[in-house]
């Protein structure tokens, strides 16, 4: 009879009982049938045949079925253990990930509750200074532009430097753009209507003639629905 802290170290290794002294049994005999197991363990014949599937399947025995009846080994002790340690540490590793989820979940519907959004307007040279130190010290930015006929030159320079997809409502677009996706429209006034999305802020830049209105919003969420909407265009172009 296997000693009470030998099976209780193979139960901490995710044995139950019963798989314990199955693999015993067999570790002392080499090999054997399912009724020479049930015969030298006491468990009952309806219910080795599952204990020895519980053990194959944990990586603790083998079994022969090219012989009838089938007849089952135990895997060295030391593989073994090593294999039933990685799939603890498999099994810990994914519940820590999906506690860590549920957290993240948490924390994000507390942030939505309690979050403000936080708007500002720039006016005139203001607000181009504004936009172009966003767009220079951006890590990603996309957007939609809408071309007035004079295109401020300051603007297409730094438009053309953006990593991100572009989307160009004009007749001729005023810079090259690697990422540009250009839809034709005909423009009938000198104004620039430019909605980008730059990292977690969310810009629109309203521009008549020599005026220049900013509109800055830093709000996550807005500005990744924009740029998922931006993303979306620019697939279907």
């Amino acid at each position: 009879m296997p000693s009470p802290s030998l099976l209780d170290a193979l139960s901490r290794l995710g044995l139950s009982e019963r798989e314990a002294r199955a693999y015993l049994f067999l570790l002392r005999h080499g090999e054997a049938t399912a009724r020479e197991v049930s015969e030298g363990t006491d468990i009952p014949i309806s219910k080795v045949y599952s204990v020895l599937k519980s053990l194959e399947e944990k990586g603790w025995v083998t079994a022969d079925r090219s012989t009838r009846p089938a007849r089952y080994a135990p895997v060295n002790p030391e593989i073994a253990v090593e294999r039933s340690i990685e799939r603890e540490l498999e099994r810990q590793r994914r519940e820590l990930e999906e506690q860590a989820r549920r957290a993240l979940r948490e924390l994000a519907r507390s942030c939505r509750a309690h979050r403000r959004t936080v708007a500002q307007v720039y006016e005139g040279k203001a607000a181009e200074d504004a936009l172009r130190g966003a767009l220079r010290h951006a890590e990603e930015v996309c957007g939609i532009v809408h071309v007035g006929k004079k295109f401020p030159n300051w603007l297409a320079r730094e438009l053309s430097r953006v990593s991100g997809p572009l989307v160009v409502r004009c007749e001729e677009p005023p810079f090259e753009h690697p990422r540009m996706i250009v839809k034709s429209a005909r423009v009938g006034t000198d104004a620039t209507i430019l909605t980008l999305s730059i990292d977690r802020d969310e810009m629109a830049l309203a521009r008549v003639g020599s005026l220049s209105h900013l509109l800055v919003v830093r709000e996550e969420i807005v500005a990744e629905g924009l740029r998922d909407a931006i993303l979306k265009v620019a697939r279907g172009s």
